[in-house]
């Protein structure tokens, strides 16, 4: 499992996942990840990258059809 980094100006939590979405699946549910609009998250890639992206709230899944 990977560690996920979530920061806002004030707001700084850590989330364990195995990938990218369902990280940030977990942090909008959490009580921190309700009202914001945008997060900033910085996780380790296997190949030990450091990567930093700016992710929308809420992150929403594609349609079926």
């Amino acid at each position: 499992m990977r560690k996920f980094h979530f920061t806002d100006g004030k707001i700084n939590a850590t989330v364990e996942a195995l990938g990218y979405k369902r990280a940030v699946k977990d942090f909008q549910s959490t009580p921190e990840g309700k009202g914001l609009k945008e997060v900033t998250v910085t996780w380790t890639t296997k190949r030990g990258k450091e990567v930093v992206d700016v992710q929308p709230l809420p992150m929403k899944t594609r349609g079926r059809w």
